[in-house]
């Protein structure tokens, strides 16, 4: 886990740059609680994570 968070970190910086500078901070509050909800439902996020096989992505 704590290698996910190192790799991780630089990223989430500078879309928190990205959004102060835009003035955009509320809209991508808005896209990440988006992301966490959609990443709750099982098939999403082994959608996401690529877990599925190619065969089944046609079935999703």
């Amino acid at each position: 886990m704590s290698e996910f968070v190192t790799v991780a970190r630089p990223y989430a910086k500078a879309a928190f740059d990205f959004a102060v500078e835009h003035n955009s901070v509320e809209r991508w509050q808005d896209m990440l609680a988006f992301v966490a909800e959609v990443t709750k439902n099982e098939e999403m996020a082994e959608l996401l994570s690529g877990a599925l096989a190619p065969e089944t992505l046609s079935d999703v």
